[in-house]
């Protein structure tokens, strides 16, 4: 109720009014600049997601070097990335090589779509170069979300300056120019190529399927030759930098001035510049906030790979499915000793029946490892947690107490 009573006073209080700036120019804007570095929430959202570097600026990075960024000190960072993150808890495996990897690299996952994948269900699909576009590497679309945020950029630092030159104001001219050379420099020192591992010798070699097993118990089979697993599966994507270490560390430290420069500078511009200037970082955080959670595949150009789909089979339990995965592939050299199958004597025993009756589709795959397990079960002995002693040397026992001295 106080609250009420000094917005709508009465009475001996109504001399307490409440005060308002009486014009626009009272109006206080000197914080404005904090807005040129809010948002690095967004950017860093961004490389925690597996997301593309933003500083990379795609293939505009040379027409358009100068634009508004938000929070470009967020690409300052004193140690750039080495490669595109991959995604964890994701067993690789070649069918037929013998290759394994504990994790899927950044351009498959993007490509096969893993979350819309049931649990126990197998879906094979077959991923083959384009042969028109055998030599593209793949690079960012044209025209996608981080291009179209660029463009917006750069126009938003040529309106700031035509409307500068119209109020005669020299330092929102100097802010806006050190502004957009501050994105020029992040831009320039982290500025890279996606690094594909090609396959350059000839040799004849088996087949290069891939198996993917996901964190849900389901199992993706890719059929492709060697080279199409090598440089999407099982080569590390690196990120191929135009500039040197130590040029980085240059671009850094000449951006770190020019923001701090910047911020002093708008700080004293005229009312009308610091309300333009905060209005267009108010809108460029909202829409790179829109693009962080875009879905990643809408930045690539991926073309370059046909994919297509050969079924989908689904199963209620993860013996059946991978008893469909030994139907599929003809084999089960995938299991060994890729932790995608128990080691024990009953697993080893039903991997080898399912070989043997894959083109039988009646053969009861989960009712023939239960009846595995309980033999192999009842043919081990387990001591009872009384005779569970440790023995010494001389083949004498020892009780609990003589252990714990």
């Amino acid at each position: 109720m106080s609250l009420l009573f000094m917005m709508f006073p009465y009475g001996a209080e109504a001399k307490k009014v409440m005060k308002w700036p009486p014009d626009r120019e009272s109006i206080q804007l000197d914080l404005v600049g904090l807005l040129t570095v809010i948002g690095m929430m967004n950017q860093h959202c961004r490389r925690i997601r597996h997301d593309d570097p933003l500083p990379n600026y795609y293939r505009l990075n040379g027409m358009l070097p100068s634009r508004f960024l938000p929070a470009p000190q967020a690409f300052l960072l004193p140690q750039r990335l080495t490669r595109l993150p991959p995604r964890p808890n994701i067993t690789t495996i070649g069918v037929l090589s013998g290759n394994r990897a504990p994790t899927l690299n950044y351009f498959p996952e993007l490509l096969l779509d893993l979350d819309s994948l049931p649990r126990f269900a197998l879906r094979e699909v077959a991923i083959t170069r384009k042969p028109e576009r055998k030599d593209d590497n793949i690079s960012p679309r044209l025209i996608g979300p981080t291009n179209i945020l660029t463009c917006l950029g750069t126009a938003m630092v040529i309106a700031m300056l035509v409307l500068a030159v119209v109020e005669a104001d020299g330092m929102a001219i100097i802010a806006v120019c050190l502004m957009s050379i501050t994105s020029t420099f992040t831009g320039l020192g982290a500025h890279w190529t996606v690094d594909l591992q090609r396959r350059l010798e000839k040799r004849v070699v088996p087949p290069g399927d891939v198996l993917i097993k996901t964190e849900t118990g389901g199992f993706i089979l890719v059929r492709c030759d060697e080279s199409v697993a090598r440089e999407l599966f099982f080569g590390q994507d690196l990120c191929s930098y135009t500039f040197s270490e130590n040029s980085f560390r240059l671009f850094a430290g000449c951006g770190t001035f020019t923001l701090m420069a910047a911020v002093i500078c708008l700080a004293n511009c005229s009312w009308m510049l610091q309300a333009s200037i905060g209005g267009c970082y108010l809108l460029l955080n909202a829409l790179f906030w829109i693009a962080a959670v875009l879905p990643r595949k809408w930045l690539w150009d991926l073309e370059m790979y046909s994919i297509k789909e050969k079924g989908l089979w689904t199963a209620n339990s993860y013996t059946v499915a991978l008893f469909n995965l030994v139907r599929r592939t003809g084999t089960t050299k995938w299991a060994e000793g890729t932790g995608v199958a128990p080691q024990t004597t009953a697993w080893q025993q039903w991997l080898k029946e399912a070989n043997e009756n894959r083109l039988d589709e009646k053969w009861d795959a989960g009712g023939r490892l239960t009846e595995l397990v309980q033999v192999h079960s009842a043919q081990t002995l387990v001591p009872e947690p009384a005779e569970r002693e440790l023995k010494g040397s001389d083949g004498s026992s020892a009780s609990s107490s003589d252990r714990r001295e």
